[in-house]
Order: structure tokens, then C-alpha cells, then sequence
């Protein structure tokens, strides 16, 4: 019976049969046999993992920017046809204008003559569009909701005292509103009308926006855009 004792792949016979010590006594020499990280390697791993933070430290600030820059741009491609559209319903609604000045030279059929103010066909009211900072009462307006003069609205929509001719602007509001604008702001160097062709023309239309440290940048800039006068009568 002695020989014929149970034996395991260890060469060591087992009274009972079964042994704690039998298949996991090779198997544990071979897990906790095994050294661990050396110190250099350990070091090693520390100096490229420090490299690879300090790399996406400085990427982020990059990607932020990019970021940034592309959202601007389409935010004030929008902002911009939005106003152009907003401009020309507003012109849609012109039976009568008052001009000042010229713009341009040459011929009488490129000269340009600077749009003051417009008669809306739907009320009768005089009405012009103007640049905020252009108004003499830019510091006060909205003082309710606006308490810091620098908020910028960009191009007003003002109305006037008058019927005949157009008086003093007694109203004015932005023509796009603070929630649509994303932040920025447009403003243009005025509206021209040649009598000769019948057309309206935006001139130097630009999307701006104010950064935390107060200075101002163009986004974006149309040059010139024109607008056929649907319903202006003939002067």
C-alpha cells in the first residue's frame, strides 16, 4: 500500500491525498520568483510620463484657441447675413429717403449719395440706421439693463420725430439683439443710394468683437453690398 501512496508532479507523496502544498507550490515560486520595476526603469517611466503632460499642457491652450477662432468666425459669418437681412427688410419698407453728402466720384452713374434717414411705407415714420457709438446719447441708452457704457450693441434701428421731414430721433434699439449676436457686435460705415440705378449699398459692413482686455477685433468684413429700392418712390 506504501508504494502505492498518491504522488503529485512535485515528486513529494501525499499521506492524505491532497496537499496545500502539491500544484501551487511550483506556480507561487513563479509569481513571487519575479522582481519587480528596477529603480531606473521606474525613473524612466516617471520622465516620459512628465513629457507626455507637459506636451498636452501645451497643446490644449493651442486647441482651445483654434477652437475659439473657428467659432468666432462662423458665429460672425451668421451675425453678419443676419444683419444684411434685418438691413435690407428695413430698406424694403424705404417709399422716400434724405441723402447727405456723396460718396464716391465719376460719373453720375457711380456717384452715391450717403442715406441719412428713410420714410417707412408702413407707418409713415422716419427711421435711420446708425451706428451705437455714433448716437450722442450712446452712453445712456438702455441704462436700465446697460450699466456699463463699453457693452457694445453695434447698428441701431432709430425712429424720428416728424412726418414731413424727420426730426430728432426719439427711439432707438439694436438691430439684432444681445442674445443673437454670440457675443460681437457689427457696425458699418454707412448705407449709400445711387438715384441713377435704383440700388442701396451696405458699405464696409464688419463683425466685431470687444476681448476681456478691451481691445477690439474684426472677424470678419463685407466691403460692399447692395440692395435694390423696391419701393422707393421716384424723387
Amino acid at each position: 500500500m506504501i508504494t502505492q501512496l498518491l504522488f503529485k508532479g512535485t515528486g513529494k507523496a501525499s499521506l492524505s491525498g491532497i496537499s496545500p502544498y502539491n500544484d501551487n507550490v511550483s506556480d507561487n515560486n513563479k509569481i513571487f520568483g519575479q522582481g519587480g520595476f528596477t529603480l531606473a526603469e521606474t525613473l524612466l517611466a516617471t520622465l516620459i510620463f512628465s513629457l507626455l503632460t507637459a506636451l498636452a499642457a501645451q497643446c490644449i491652450p493651442v486647441a482651445r484657441n483654434a477652437y475659439i477662432r473657428i467659432t468666432d468666425r462662423t458665429n460672425a459669418e451668421l451675425l453678419a447675413a443676419t444683419t444684411l437681412s434685418l438691413i435690407r427688410h428695413r430698406l424694403d419698407l424705404a417709399v422716400d429717403i434724405e441723402t447727405v453728402g456723396q460718396r464716391g466720384g465719376g460719373s453720375d452713374s457711380e456717384m452715391r449719395h450717403i442715406v441719412r434717414t428713410y420714410r417707412n411705407g408702413e407707418n409713415q415714420r422716419w427711421e435711420s440706421l446708425r451706428n451705437e457709438k455714433d448716437l450722442p446719447e450712446y452712453a445712456q441708452y438702455d441704462a436700465g439693463d446697460r450699466n456699463d457704457a463699453s457693452i457694445q450693441h453695434g447698428i441701431m434701428l432709430l425712429e424720428h420725430d416728424g412726418t414731413d421731414s424727420p426730426g430728432k430721433a426719439s427711439s432707438s434699439i439694436p438691430l439684432v439683439n444681445e442674445q443673437s449676436s454670440a457675443g460681437l457686435f457689427t457696425e458699418m460705415e454707412s448705407i449709400s443710394y445711387n438715384y441713377a440705378d435704383g440700388f442701396f449699398t451696405v458699405n464696409n459692413l464688419a463683425v466685431r468683437k470687444k476681448e476681456k482686455d478691451g481691445t477690439i477685433n474684426t472677424i470678419t468684413e463685407i466691403t460692399s453690398y447692395p440692395i435694390m429700392a423696391c419701393n422707393l418712390r421716384e424723387n
